[in-house]
């Protein structure tokens, strides 16, 4: 599906999974997207920030909705609290490393960071709303503003939701995109 976005729209996927690594979660939520625009130098990121809404503003938005995030998951372990209570992560290293093979503990880590996280149906949808936009208007390729639209398009998704809450419904959003699409013309 990736083969039709220009280079901005793949580094704001790749950004959007970093974003989700970031908050402890092991899917690619549309609120992953969004935070992932605000890094967009492209259209996209332009017109999202051109409604004056900031990164904190979603975040809090994103906690107030679904709840504090796990960032415990994403830590890895604390030798000197595993110390305290009896445990030497360099003897518990040693002994699976031996047991399993060099590596083996660190490696779940690294799996984790470098696993492909799971798309939501939702950001799966706005990745084929996305492509719909840049067919309809014409365009070779998916640029981050067809995410962007994308977005704004899937209401159910905590993206629209956050925007909404924040002032900036899905119409306004739509609007803005076309008509900096239209001035670029």
């Amino acid at each position: 599906m990736f083969e039709n976005f220009d280079p901005g729209a793949r580094e704001v996927v790749h950004l959007a999974q970093e974003e989700s690594r970031a908050l402890g979660h092991n899917y690619v939520g549309t609120e992953h997207l969004l935070l992932a625009l605000f890094a967009d130098t492209g259209l996209g990121g332009t017109v999202l920030r051109s409604f004056g809404v900031q990164r904190g503003a979603v975040l809090a938005q994103h906690r107030g909705i679904v709840g504090p995030c796990d960032r415990a998951a994403a830590r890895p372990p604390d030798p000197s609290a595993l110390g305290a209570i009896g445990v030497d992560l360099d003897e518990v290293r040693r002994r699976v490393d031996a047991a399993f093979g060099p590596g083996a503990l660190e490696g779940t880590d690294a799996w984790r960071r470098h696993a492909r996280l799971r798309l939501t149906d939702r950001s799966k949808k706005v990745f084929e709303l996305a492509v719909n936009e840049a067919r309809s208007l014409g365009h070779a390729s998916v640029r981050s503003e067809h995410l962007l639209l994308g977005l704004a398009a899937v209401e159910e998704g905590l993206a629209a939701q956050v925007l909404a809450r924040l002032g900036v419904p899905p119409w306004k959003v739509r609007v803005a995109v076309l008509e900096r699409l239209r001035r670029l013309a």
